[in-house]
């Protein structure tokens, strides 16, 4: 079991629990989001229960009750994909085997930048990076910053 906070820059707090030592055989990728104002969660296909994805708000009108709301997260490529062959679909919903072949793709057509260029690979990789320093210092707050930061300085 993995817990973690995070802070927003206008102070909410957010905690993420992660289990990987349960009862859960899907192996798909559910989520919930709970927050003081609002709730989201994500639950992936299991059998014939199509993936759905549900939201709820005290804040917006007429969200209060659990509504569900037309959000994916696999682009009709990979629906396209994986009906061609389920076989080569890995990881993540497809979005693994998708950002590998938009990588060939982009290699094979010589263009001159990667679908997900170093800035973009660093902002979603780097958040787990310092959540693992903060971890390994008994969760002291450790402010992200990136390369790109003006006055770029890191306590990692």
């Amino acid at each position: 079991l993995m817990v973690a906070l995070y802070q927003t820059d206008s102070g909410v707090l957010i905690r993420q629990t992660n289990s990987y030592i349960n009862q859960c055989t899907t192996g798909h990728h559910s989520f919930r989001v709970f927050g003081s104002e609002g709730y989201f969660e994500h639950l992936a296909q299991r059998g014939s229960q199509p993936a759905r994805t549900a939201f709820s708000s005290r804040k917006l009108y007429g969200m209060d009750k659990w509504t569900e709301i037309p959000v994916g997260f696999a682009p009709k490529e990979v629906e396209i994909r994986s009906q061609r062959n389920a076989a080569a679909m890995f990881g993540h919903g497809g979005a693994d085997s998708l950002l590998w072949h938009r990588f060939i793709e982009a290699l094979q057509n010589k263009e001159k930048e990667a679908p997900i260029n170093l800035q973009k690979g660093l902002a979603m990789t780097l958040p787990g990076i310092y959540a693992q320093a903060s971890a390994e210092r008994s969760g002291v707050k450790i402010p992200i910053r990136y390369p790109w930061d003006d006055n770029f300085k890191t306590e990692i």
